[in-house]
């Protein structure tokens, strides 16, 4: 059993040993405590966007010093880092917290899926669905996370799997894909910064497109169906989404001129 951060780099794949060396020249890495430096780094291989996030912290923050990590708590998807830190100003000893998915801080996506006729936007899709978390039936966008190793994160061939996959729509080339830049979602409590867009694909047939809307889809843990509306409604939607995706993706496509306010 490992002792020291040394004797546990040996067990490691290459790129988790990559990480030790970065998190090792961190001075309040180096005065954490050895079972949590060890139990980060036997994390499944799945947490390696959090290490490497991790990895990328600085030693200061706005007047505050870290002084070390007190404690990771581990969930399926995600973890709980509390910092022990100190006030700069009159050393004064706190913790502070925040929260991470595991694939790591930027590796999600969420966006809105536009349908053109004859080169003009007409409709926009959401789906409808419940949240566990927060216990309610909301609008959403379309998005997830990805988990792809170490790669980039290749957005517009991601959202399109998503087409096909989850919406059933087969064969689905989008003909514009507009990187909506990110968000940070909650900067106080995590650290989380997907990457927002807009797709736009070719309207379908009258037919095609009931089906969409009439469709139960059962491709996510929890069912969803889809909401396709005429682009003039959506600022209706503004006003009854609470999602805060939604509601970036519009305001910035209003902004670039794209929408019409």
């Amino acid at each position: 059993m490992a002792k020291n951060l040394e004797e546990l780099s040996v067990s490691v794949s290459p790129h988790r040993q990559k990480i030790i060396s970065l998190l090792s020249a961190k001075k309040w890495f180096r005065s954490t405590d050895f079972e949590i430096q060890k139990k980060l780094f036997t994390l499944p291989i799945d947490f390696d966007g959090y290490l490497t996030d991790l990895a990328d912290r600085k030693d200061e923050y706005g007047g505050l010093m870290v002084n070390k990590l007190q404690e990771a708590l581990v969930g399926n998807y995600g973890v709980l880092s509390i910092f022990e830190v100190m006030s700069i100003q009159n050393a004064h000893t706190f913790t502070y917290e925040y929260t991470s998915w595991k694939f790591g801080k930027d590796r999600g996506y969420r966006g809105l899926i536009l349908f053109e006729e004859e080169g003009k936007i007409k409709y926009f899709l959401l789906r409808k669905t419940d949240k566990f978390a927060i216990s309610e039936t909301i609008y959403e966008t379309v998005g997830t996370f990805v988990s792809h190793g170490n790669t980039k994160m290749d957005v517009p061939s991601e959202v399109k799997y998503q087409i096909n996959k989850e919406l059933g729509m087969k064969d689905v080339e989008i003909k514009r894909f507009i990187d909506l830049g990110k968000i940070a979602i909650d900067p106080v409590l995590a650290n989380s910064t997907p990457t927002l867009y807009a797709a736009v694909i070719d309207l379908p047939g009258d037919n095609d497109l009931e089906d969409i809307r009439k469709k139960i889809y059962k491709t996510k843990p929890i069912s969803f169906n889809v909401v396709v509306e005429p682009i003039e409604k959506i600022w209706e939607y503004v006003e009854k989404t609470d999602e805060s995706y939604f509601l970036a993706c519009v305001a910035r496509l209003a902004s670039m001129g794209i929408i019409e306010t």
